[in-house]
Order: C-alpha cells, then sequence, then structure tokens
C-alpha cells in the first residue's frame, strides 16, 4: 500500500497521468521509504512555504490519528502496523517531514 493522492480542503495532490508521464523521476524527499515516490511538487512547495495551515493540520493527523507501534532497529524508527493502510499514511507523513516517533501510554488520575 503507498500513499499516491491527498485533497486538502478541496485543493488536489499527487500523481496523475499529467503529473507522472513516462519515465519521470519522482521528488527526493527528506525521510522517504525505499518504496515511496512522490511526483507533485505543488505539495512540497506548499509545505516549505507554509502557504496553509491546514496542510500541517492534515499531516499531524496522518502522523498521531492511528494504532501503529514504533520500534528503533540499527537507529532508524520502524513502524509495525497491523494494516498496510496505517502503515502507508504514517510513513506518507514521515516522508513530507511530520515523523511519529514513539509510543507513549497516557496515564489518568
Amino acid at each position: 500500500m503507498t500513499f499516491k493522492k491527498c485533497s486538502i480542503r478541496g485543493r488536489f495532490y499527487g500523481d496523475s497521468l499529467y503529473d507522472n508521464p513516462a519515465g519521470s523521476r519522482g521528488v527526493k524527499l527528506p525521510e522517504q521509504d525505499s518504496d515511496f515516490v512522490w511526483y507533485d511538487r505543488t505539495l512540497i512547495n506548499a509545505i516549505e512555504k507554509n502557504e496553509d495551515e491546514y496542510i500541517e493540520h492534515f499531516f499531524h493527523l496522518l502522523a498521531l490519528c492511528h494504532t501503529v507501534m514504533t520500534e528503533e532497529k540499527n537507529g532508524k524508527i520502524i513502524y509495525q502496523a497491523q494494516s498496510p493502510d496505517e502503515n502507508a499514511l504514517v510513513s506518507a507523513a514521515r516522508s513530507f517531514g511530520f515523523a511519529f516517533l514513539v509510543n507513549k501510554s497516557m496515564n489518568y488520575y
């Protein structure tokens, strides 16, 4: 499962026939997994320029609203998820710079 497209406040981002012509290369992201490829530079530009706070909210929600567990191997955070969908969403958030780093149990008093 791979994150390919999203819609944030009615604006669509991601690959399409026009954004991903045959032979085109994806945009390099700082924390991307080896199998993750993103072609649409407009979302990355919007994140870098802080153009829309809703984009940041969107990725915060992807990074936090899930049941994924973290595990550290060789100094790198690995996600363990029962659902490939959840893993794809959390991994995509990390690729765009919104990383889920650790699980913390909540104590209620």
